[in-house]
């Protein structure tokens, strides 16, 4: 196979990123030693703000000037954002800033109230969102990983697979709370509920899936 790779100078580089990646977490456990269990909401914001800055960074191709034109937002310079012309237009400068600044209650009735502005930011909304939550839990499996050094890993009972299914549906509005507190419009309690009713019903039968709700 014919590649430029240096694979033994990628595999010293890799397995830097990984110590470095250790070292961050230990010092962060250091200052905050109740992390993820017990810390302050405003902790978890400046995480997901730090991480999102760096996906500002990684994307800055993706941000830019918009002018509504028709039912759509077209892109513009930022010389045309800023002529005299343009100054009682429908204009958006849309960065990752921008998008990921609104609530999630925000954005959401953007779809309403301004669709085309929705249809603008949601993809930018959502990549920078979702890389903010993988930083977060990617940071949660170093400080578990730290907590449980030097711990005998203990195996525990296998459980049923009735079991297994009722932990997976039993989380899945929890889930769905939070994909709507992102302003992920996908998530529909409701519909959410009636569905694992209905599973439950049908696996379980009508009276021992009553008895699990």
């Amino acid at each position: 196979m014919n590649t430029s790779l240096n694979v033994k100078q990628f595999g010293y580089k890799f397995a830097v990123s990984g110590d470095n990646t250790k070292a961050l977490a230990r010092e962060f456990h250091r200052d905050y030693p109740n992390f993820p269990d017990n810390v302050a909401d405003e902790i978890k914001a400046d995480l997901d703000n730090g991480a999102i800055l760096r996906y500002a960074e990684n994307n800055a191709s993706k941000e830019g000037f918009y002018i509504l034109k028709g039912s759509a937002y077209e892109p513009i310079t930022e010389v045309e954002f800023n002529d005299a012309k343009n100054k009682s237009a429908d204009k958006v400068h849309m960065t990752v800033s921008f998008v990921t600044g609104m609530t999630g209650q925000a954005f959401g009735a953007l779809k309403t109230k301004n669709p085309a502005l929705h249809s603008l930011v949601k993809d930018l909304r959502k990549g920078a969102l979702e890389y903010a939550r993988a930083k977060f839990n990617n940071l949660v499996s170093e400080i578990n990983k730290i907590k449980n050094e030097g711990k005998a890993r203990e195996r525990g009972a296998t459980r049923s697979f009735e079991e297994t299914l009722n932990e997976f549906f039993d989380g899945l509005p929890k889930k769905a709370k939070n994909a709507l507190a992102r302003g992920d419009d996908t998530a529909n309690e409701k519909k959410l509920l009636i569905a694992i009713a209905k599973f439950k019903s049908e696996y379980f039968g009508a009276y021992k899936a009553k008895v699990q709700e």
